[in-house]
């Protein structure tokens, strides 16, 4: 009977961490709704604004193109609403996210063209030449990226799974703990108690870890806006997490040091 709760209370303590991982990471944005809501706070759309202007129009054509280009594409923002095709291709990640192998992420931009094409005011070899510069639709190959998001397909596929296997796990540490004695309840008390103090230290690290370095194999499809959006879903995923993990860390320590205390007194 101890060596079941033993066994049970180290599976418990390292899962602990899998789950609440998970669990963080489904509340900021694992879901289409969250992501859209993280997109919202982050102020994207504006960004993305100016890092298509940059990509597209400052790649070497001669200046009066340049001004022009940059006249005609603020002009064309404000006219067209990318939020729709952006919240799409949202949707269509998570739509890849359920299906098996790679999938790639498109936005149809012939739309946006033919804006742009009536903003315009230059010869038309010069107009020729700007539109070319726009691709006829926006495309991110995942399939490059399949082992960084192995993870996250899992836990999103297997979420509701995860904690109900979790939430087992929990439940059979605590009835071989009660089924041992009384006192032996301290060490379920305890291991919460210790997984709360970690995650403590979890929080710090998220404050001093610096990600610059893990979106640097992004920078190859930069003009996409996929390195923008992941670095702008970092910051605010370090934001969210520290925070949650702060009342989680509270959550788990304050109940399991009462628990200690209550077992220990009573006799």
């Amino acid at each position: 009977m101890k060596f079941l709760a033993w066994f049970f209370a180290i599976i418990v303590f390292f899962s602990s961490f899998f789950v609440i991982f998970t669990v963080n990471l489904h509340q900021t944005f694992l879901t289409p709704d969250k992501t859209k809501t993280a997109l919202a706070k982050v102020d994207f759309y504006n960004q993305m604004k100016s890092v298509l202007k940059k990509d597209l129009f400052e790649t070497g054509a001669n200046t009066e193109q340049v001004n022009e280009a940059s006249r005609a594409i603020s002009a064309t923002f404000n006219q067209y609403d990318f939020q729709p095709k952006i919240e799409g291709l949202i949707t269509d990640f998570y739509i890849g996210l359920n299906q098996s192998g790679s999938f790639s992420l498109n936005i149809d931009l012939l739309e946006f063209k033919r804006v742009f094409a009536t903003n315009l005011n230059t010869d038309k070899q010069s107009s020729e030449e700007l539109m070319k510069a726009i691709p006829d639709n926006w495309k991110v190959d995942m399939a490059p990226y399949a082992t960084s998001f192995a993870g996250i397909k899992f836990i999103y596929r297997n979420y509701n799974a995860i904690l109900i296997v979790y939430g087992i796990f929990v439940f059979l540490f605590l009835l071989f703990c009660i089924l041992l004695s009384f006192k032996y309840l301290k060490l379920f008390f305890w291991v919460f108690m210790i997984v709360g103090f970690l995650l403590l230290v979890q929080l710090l690290l998220w404050k001093i870890i610096n990600f610059g370095s893990l979106l640097s194999g992004l920078e190859s499809q930069g003009r996409s806006g996929l390195s923008i959006l992941i670095e702008n879903f970092v910051k605010y995923f370090r934001q969210e997490n520290i925070r949650i993990l702060f009342w989680e860390s509270l959550f788990l320590i304050g109940p399991s040091l009462l628990g200690v205390i209550i077992v220990s007194v009573i006799p």
